[in-house]
């Protein structure tokens, strides 16, 4: 349970620190409204979303089986 935990816990962190460098340079551009911030978390969390599982199992060498 604590291995899943702290899994969790360094996941947000490390997606807090991509959405931190992302607001830093939208804000030296001068794009500081909070919809664009929305926008752009919502398009993170869909991006993640369609390549997780790709990417997990390329970094973990993934074999499918059939039923055969």
């Amino acid at each position: 349970m604590w291995l899943q935990l702290r899994m969790y816990l360094l996941l947000a962190v490390m997606f807090a620190i991509v959405y931190a460098v992302i607001v830093m340079v939208a804000s030296t551009l001068g794009i500081g409204n909070f919809i664009v911030y929305g926008v752009m978390a919502a398009a993170m969390i869909f991006i993640q979303y369609l390549i997780g599982p790709a990417l997990v199992g390329w970094t973990m060498k993934v074999r499918w089986v059939t039923e055969q």
